[in-house]
C-alpha cells in the first residue's frame, strides 16, 4: 500500500471495512473484536494510534 492509498483510506473515515482505534499502553479488547469480525467478513483495515 502506498502512502497515497493510506491517506485516501484515512480521509474516507470509518465504515464497514475501516476502523480507527486508540490505545495508550496496551491493545484494548475491542481491537481484538474488530480483528475477529474482519476475519469473519471480507477483511478490512484497522488503524491504531
Amino acid at each position: 500500500m502506498t502512502i497515497e492509498e493510506l491517506k485516501k483510506l484515512i480521509e474516507i473515515g470509518e465504515k464497514i471495512d475501516i476502523e480507527f482505534k486508540k490505545s495508550q499502553d496496551e491493545l484494548n479488547k475491542d481491537l481484538y473484536e474488530s480483528v475477529c469480525s474482519f476475519n469473519n467478513r471480507d477483511g478490512g483495515h484497522i488503524f491504531c494510534k
